[in-house]
């Protein structure tokens, strides 16, 4: 009788603690993406207003160039000679804009190898590095400025700096693991006036499947519903 009290008394429990873990957790992702958008602000003020935008360069190890046009989850692009390596995307931040460079990762992603990223030595390792966030870039946007990211392509002011990226698309960022942010489930976004929201994700609707023929264009329906959200 003991046994069968306790064994209920923990099957009660531990869904419960779960819970309790996701949403600290999907908490503590909006306040890394809060304290993201402060360097972002910083960098702004040292670079004419702009937003961090990614260098054009080409990739060494990846199979898509760097590109300021281009949605990127990648924080570090290494090339064969290290002095021509650079920090990219969201990863422009790590070069002395954060208070803490945990803040280009989310706290609950599947992968251990991203969440451990060691971000103070990514010059020294000269290996492509990348974030469980989506950095948007210019992309499907009109500008790149503190004050205003212009348009979408739906007339909408484009608002989204970045958010949470699910994605099991190979072609993305070639043959890394799968990579999921809170089950799934919910994606956190940043927007550009600082503040960041949680959407559900219930539907699947800001996750890239492998499935995904276009994964670019399914990155672009995400911002725009993003932008119209928040």
């Amino acid at each position: 009788m003991v046994i069968s009290i306790i064994a209920l008394l923990v099957g009660i429990l531990l869904p419960a603690l779960g819970a309790a873990r996701s949403s600290a957790k999907l908490t503590q992702c909006l306040s890394r993406q809060k304290q993201a958008a402060v360097g972002v602000y910083a960098y702004a003020n040292d670079y004419n207003s702009s937003i961090p935008v990614s260098p054009d360069m080409p990739t060494y190890a990846g199979p898509i160039p760097v590109n300021p046009g281009l949605p990127t989850n990648q924080v570090f692009a290494a090339m064969p000679d290290p002095a021509e390596s650079r920090f990219t995307g969201v990863g422009l931040l790590l070069d002395g804009y954060l208070s803490d460079n945990r803040s280009v990762i989310c706290p609950d992603n599947s992968r251990d190898d991203l969440i451990g990223l060691a971000l103070d030595t990514l010059q020294d390792l000269n290996a492509d590095a990348y974030s469980p966030y989506i950095w948007r870039n210019r992309y499907a946007a009109s500008g790149q400025f503190i004050d205003g990211l212009g348009c979408n392509p739906d007339r909408q002011a484009a608002r989204v700096l970045l958010y949470d990226f699910n994605q099991t698309q190979r072609a993305v960022i070639g043959d890394a693991p799968d990579s999921v942010n809170h089950g799934g489930l919910r994606v956190n976004a940043l927007y550009l006036d600082g503040h960041a929201e949680t959407f559900d994700n219930g539907d699947g609707g800001f996750s890239l499947p492998a499935t995904e023929p276009d994964p670019f264009g399914a990155i672009q329906r995400q911002l725009i519903v993003l932008d119209s959200g928040g």
